[in-house]
């Protein structure tokens, strides 16, 4: 995981964008850097940069504090224009694997390849002399990737490495919790969306997401009490750090919109378990959360009773060490939900390829 050319992680969200630097070797990993600048209301939406301009300056006002200008970054992007898609293909010398993966390719994402960005890395296969070998494709559409580009080059930056979200979120999770025999359910809640990302023995498996998120309990609460942006903001984050102090009415948004995620995970979770991918997977075992809106008042123990799993707030930095001098423990619990994501893609190097 870790030899040379280290990179800078970025994970631009809806309403945040968070950088870490990580540090070291596999088994004596720090975090050296971290940062998180909240982007203008409106930035981006539904996961589609609205404005450029404005999440360009806010990453500049970032690297600039970091010190990090002129640094090769990793980025990571999600949203309806990212897709992923595991295949097997006939195991042959592996100079004609690249021509069936771009055969299968264009049918697997249903679009022309030239209004697309895609890549491949293989995910092994059982011996030798297997029949097939599968094959993780990632692709997304060629304004997204440009867009971000743009955006980091805009900053000071140059692209090392991209990758979905999800497989960043995948990456954070092994390298905390080691290879899982068992099927492992990764759910990050946003401020937007809700990711569920599936891994089993090692091996990334399948994602979807959900246009639901924290801003759910914002939006509700705003046309419910009649409150602004920021008040519905601060009502929502006491429901989680001073419980005793809520409301009624706050109760009902905040029980209703937990069990509308909480079904939203559920209806994920069995269309999985339908497609080629679930049907060889084995059950369902364990849940892991991460994301700032996971920790939103009592949605884990909803989560839990809804999809009859145990359910886990992952810890991005359970084998990662954070140094005292440079980081508070308040704060580091405040932030963990929320770098999952940067963590797992800080750990890439410069030309990578990994199958999580």
């Amino acid at each position: 995981m870790f030899k040379t050319k280290k990179l800078i992680a970025i994970d631009i969200g809806s309403s945040s964008i968070k950088v870490v630097e990580i540090v070291g070797h596999p088994n004596n990993t720090s975090m050296k850097n971290f940062a998180l600048d909240l982007l203008p209301e409106g930035s981006i939406v539904n996961g589609i940069i609205v404005d450029g301009a404005a999440v360009t300056q806010v990453l500049k006002r970032i690297i600039a504090q970091l010190g990090a200008k002129g640094r090769r970054a990793s980025i990571s992007v999600s949203g309806s224009g990212v897709m992923l898609k595991k295949i097997s293909v006939s195991n042959v010398a592996n100079a004609t694997i690249n021509d069936q993966v771009q055969s299968q390719a264009a049918e697997s994402f249903q679009l022309d390849l030239a209004e697309m960005y895609f890549d491949y890395v293989e995910m092994g296969r059982e011996h030798e002399q297997a029949e097939s070998v599968d094959v993780l494709l990632v692709g997304a559409r060629r304004e997204v990737i440009e867009q971000y580009i743009s955006i980091v080059k805009g900053a000071g930056l140059e692209i090392g490495a991209m990758e979905a979200s999800a497989i960043s979120v995948a990456n954070m999770f092994e390298a905390n919790y080691g290879t899982m025999n068992d099927l492992v359910a990764l759910v990050s809640i946003g401020a937007s969306h809700l990711q569920v990302g599936f891994v089993e023995r090692g091996r990334f498996l399948f994602s979807q997401e959900m246009p639901v998120g924290g801003d759910q309990y914002t939006n509700l609460i705003m046309q419910s009490m009649n409150a602004k942006r920021d008040a519905a903001e601060q009502m929502k984050i006491l429901a989680s750090t001073n419980p005793a102090a809520i409301t009624p009415e706050l109760q009902r948004i905040i029980d209703e919109t937990n069990t509308l995620i909480a079904n939203d995970i559920r209806q994920c979770i069995a269309f999985f378990h339908s497609s080629p991918e679930g049907n060889e997977a084995g059950p369902l075992k364990y849940c892991f959360l991460t994301g700032g809106a996971s920790r939103t008042l009592h949605l884990d123990s909803v989560i839990a009773s809804t999809i009859r799993v145990p359910v886990h707030f992952a810890n991005p930095f359970q084998r990662i060490q954070i140094t005292a001098k440079n980081f508070q423990t308040e704060q580091i619990a405040e932030i963990g939900a929320m770098v999952s994501c940067a963590v797992g893609l800080g750990m890439r190097l410069l030309d990578d390829k990994v199958a999580v």
